[in-house]
């Protein structure tokens, strides 16, 4: 399989281009009280394109708090655009103890639930991560008091399943697009018997000579042990799946179960060095991800020697393995950390390098 380096890298700053991001600042807004919303009837506003429409008020800062748009508990907070929104990042204060969010869209990636009151006044650092929408609009709906620092709004281009790996889907059910690459990883274990990881991802990107692995990606480790580290065609369960939306480095995935992970794959060969893959599982989330590839050509080595593999569930079982080329990037999962292996040496997914 050969992965062109410069076509991904082109389509990735496309699309970095035809991105715009917005930030909502309460603090370039006139103050809005309870009584100037008669009691709390919805505030509505435009800012830089992007609307905001919640229940609650608009507060300036003070000697000990930022300003913030405050969102009553049990109320919703919508944001809407022109054109899709992809990402919604917001700073703020969980103001009571039990505070839980939820999205009508998208999937929420971080600050779905405190069981403490908590601040986080930096962007970079945020309370409540929004993504995958690709929608012109978004609504969070909390269980306690928001009060909103800043709200980062990201809008892009992309359309029903999205455009440069999005995902499309409705209601607990999103489906995975833009997984242009698979590779089969064998792990032989005395203990638990060898088995098979299946990774489905976008592609390595190769920038300022460092490697990062490009997202879309879903790490399928199965769960039966196999009597072959050469044949993959067959139905498998997870012993534990993940879902990375992005590489951004606060994407922190959406993972199975812990304790029951649920799921399936099914692999099937339609034709030589071509395979058929079907498969879903469950989040911790609740949504249930979904992908489904077609003549897909697979890259299958040992995990620990890294050795290729030749498969041979439609070739003859005589064909021997060959050293892996030691120039090509190679992942692997370990202890929930995505390592690339280039040149002798690893690297995490950012960039840096593993001593």
């Amino acid at each position: 399989m050969k992965k062109v380096f410069t076509f991904v890298a082109a389509a990735l700053c496309a699309v970095t281009m035809s991105a715009k991001v917005v930030v909502l600042d309460p603090s370039t807004q006139t103050p809005i009280s309870t009584e100037d919303t008669q009691n709390g009837e919805a505030i509505s506003l435009t800012i830089d394109g992007v609307g905001i429409a919640y229940n609650g008020t608009l507060n300036a800062a003070t000697e000990t708090a930022p300003a913030d748009f405050r969102v009553f508990g049990n109320k919703t907070l919508t944001l809407s655009a022109s054109s899709n929104i992809t990402k919604v990042r917001i700073a703020g204060k969980a103001n009571k103890a039990g505070f839980t969010a939820s999205v009508d869209k998208g999937n929420i990636t971080k600050g779905s639930s405190y069981e403490v009151v908590t601040t986080k006044e930096s962007l970079e650092d945020p309370l409540i991560v929004v993504e995958n929408i690709n929608a012109t609009s978004v609504t969070l709906t909390i269980t306690k008091q928001l009060r909103a620092y800043k709200i980062e709004v990201t809008l892009g281009e992309g359309e029903g399943e999205g455009e440069g790996g999005g995902e499309g889907g409705e209601g607990d059910e999103i489906v995975v697009t833009g997984l242009n690459y698979v590779d089969a990883v064998f792990y032989e274990d005395e203990t638990y018997g060898d088995y098979w990881i299946f990774e489905f991802y976008n592609d390595i990107l190769e920038i300022n000579e460092e490697y990062y692995l490009g997202a879309p990606m879903v790490f399928f480790t199965c769960e039966e042990s196999t009597t072959s580290g050469t044949k993959i065609a067959g139905t498998w369960t997870p012993f534990e799946s993940v879902y990375f939306a992005t590489d951004d480095e606060e994407d922190e995935g959406v993972y199975t179960d812990e304790e029951e992970p649920v799921g399936s794959l099914t692999v099937t060969c339609v034709g030589k060095g071509l395979y058929n893959f079907v498969g879903s599982f469950v989040g911790e989330d609740g949504k249930t991800y979904k992908w489904d590839l077609k003549n897909m050509e697979v890259d299958a080595y040992n995990g620990v020697t890294y050795e290729d593999i030749f498969l041979d569930d439609d070739q003859p079982t005589s064909v021997e393995n060959t050293e892996a080329n030691v120039q090509s990037a190679i992942k692997t999962l370990r202890n929930g950390q995505v390592l690339i292996r280039k040149n002798n040496k690893v690297y995490t997914i950012l960039g840096q390098e593993v001593k």
